[in-house]
């Protein structure tokens, strides 16, 4: 199911409250694996959220998931009315900067199998809940390649 898609203006900011969502790209006419979000986790495009333009990925759920979400209105009078509120989003920005940090520099790494390595390393629960697909996409491999390493 699509939460959203590409080249929308998206108004909602989701929670996750029970499931796993999947952000994908689509380049020349190629789907790309951006992210995953499971539990605990917000679901947004963050520049299509604050600038209410076009967004540039979709969101995917890959399992039967519980969302909850506030309308863009509702989080900027939120934001207005409780001061606690733009620390706290202040915060979950800079953490998903972080994790937005950790995937490019997971794809510097040269070689598939460290790059594998690293990344299940990193995020144990992937391995467990995400289709080897979007692994592979996410990680910038064939899923031939992923196999391979995964074998090895």
């Amino acid at each position: 199911m699509h939460l959203y898609n590409q080249d929308i203006k998206l108004n909602k900011v989701y929670y996750i409250v029970s499931g796993l969502i999947v952000g994908n790209i689509f380049i020349e006419d190629r789907q790309h694996t951006c992210w995953f979000l499971k539990e605990s986790d917000f679901v947004t495009d963050l520049q299509s959220f604050i600038n209410q333009g076009a967004t540039s990925k979709s969101a995917i759920a890959a399992e039967d998931s519980i969302l909850l979400y506030l309308t863009y209105a509702e989080a900027y009078e939120m934001f207005e009315r409780f001061n606690e509120a733009n620390c706290i989003a202040r915060i979950l920005i800079t953490h998903y900067h972080c994790k937005n940090n950790k995937r490019t520099e997971l794809l510097m790494i040269l070689k598939t199998v460290n790059r594998y390595h690293k990344f299940a390393k990193q995020q144990k629960w992937a391995l467990k809940r995400i289709k080897l697909g979007y692994i592979a996409s996410y990680l910038n491999m064939t899923r031939e390649q992923l196999s391979r390493v995964r074998r090895s």
